[in-house]
């Protein structure tokens, strides 16, 4: 039984209109297998979000526990003379997020059926997710905001090019601190965007972000933004773009949920951003070859670990490339 991030909202928002009955909670089967379940629940009388997985042994807890989560209660429950691992949200305003954790359950137990291979499954899931819930989390920062549009801008522009969208999120690594932002077979690529009114200089945070350290070819794309107060372009309009673009897929959307999460976007914090929207004044890609401007671990004297620093564009100005020479160039490493 395999269950999409969509399907499992729908199924919440079931769970929410219902009436309470006789017992304490709603409950639905959302995913697993015959053998092991998946399910979503509603929590009365505060209709808090739930998920049961199960049957298991009451005692599997006890040789492996499971990771600690903060917003996240979690307990061995019975019902009807059997026993469910019960993990409940205790974090106000993290049910999106809560959802889409219960959506990679479904997709990573769907072939399982064994409740000790299952718990195995649940524990590896749950040790990804233990950031996710994080109480002293923040909303993102206006610097922030403009990075990841972006980037999710770039996105939507290299899928409307026909880069598989399934390619596009394995390579998208902004958020998960490597070097560079995209990390593609034969093709690395940093974002920088920006809504400055001068664009001809660029911040480098570290030593290894124009460092080539692969086998491939290491580009510089600058997203170049004009900000407005009000209007439709907004951080929230672009994720729902590209929600509706990766929907025909499970595999991607749920993927792209996750990547949002990893990066620090939640939907709870949209009306923190809905005040700012952008539109694209340019985009300027540099090939980052021996001539390009830079400075990496390889051009500093021993003792000198790391260095932030800015360089000048002006001088690579001429050679700046479209954003169809690159996806040439990246189509090129993708087909091979």
């Amino acid at each position: 039984m395999n269950t999409d991030l969509e399907t499992v909202t729908e199924r919440w928002q079931d769970l929410v209109r219902e009436e309470p009955g006789e017992y304490n909670a709603a409950r639905y089967r959302v995913g697993g297998t015959p053998s092991f379940g998946v399910f979503l629940l509603s929590r009365y009388p505060d209709r808090t979000p739930a998920i049961e997985l199960g049957p298991i042994r009451p005692d599997i807890t006890k040789s492996a526990p499971l990771p600690s989560m903060k917003g996240i209660e979690s307990a061995v429950v019975a019902d009807g003379g059997q026993f469910y691992l019960a993990m409940d949200l205790k974090q106000f305003g993290a049910t999106s997020v809560f959802l889409v954790l219960a959506a990679r359950l479904c997709e990573d137990l769907q072939d399982i059926s064994h409740p000790i291979t299952a718990y195995g499954v649940i524990n590896e899931v749950l040790s990804c997710w233990k950031s996710f819930f994080a109480t002293d989390r923040k909303h993102l920062g206006e610097q922030s905001q403009t990075g990841l549009y972006g980037e999710l801008l770039l996105i939507l522009m290299l899928f409307n090019n026909g880069i598989p969208v399934r390619k596009l999120l394995k390579a998208w690594r902004g958020s998960d601190g490597a070097h560079q932002d995209f990390q593609f077979p034969g093709v690395s690529a940093e974002v920088k965007s920006t809504v400055a009114i001068t664009t001809d200089k660029v911040s480098i945070s570290s030593l290894r972000q124009l460092e080539n350290v692969g086998a491939g070819d290491l580009y510089l794309i600058q997203v170049v933004l004009d900000l407005h107060e009000g209007g439709n372009n907004t951080l929230p309009f672009i994720v729902s773009d590209l929600r509706e673009a990766f929907s025909a897929n499970s595999v991607d959307q749920l993927m792209f949920e996750e990547k949002l999460l990893t990066y620090g976007y939640r939907d709870e914090d949209n009306s923190h951003y809905s005040g700012r929207s952008y539109t694209l004044r340019k985009v300027r890609v540099f090939q980052v070859d021996t001539e390009f401007p830079k400075l990496t671990s390889f051009d500093v004297v021993g003792g000198v670990v790391e260095a932030s620093y800015v360089i000048s564009l002006t001088g690579v100005m001429e050679a700046s490339l479209d954003l169809e020479a690159f996806v040439d160039r990246l189509q090129e490493c993708i087909d091979e």
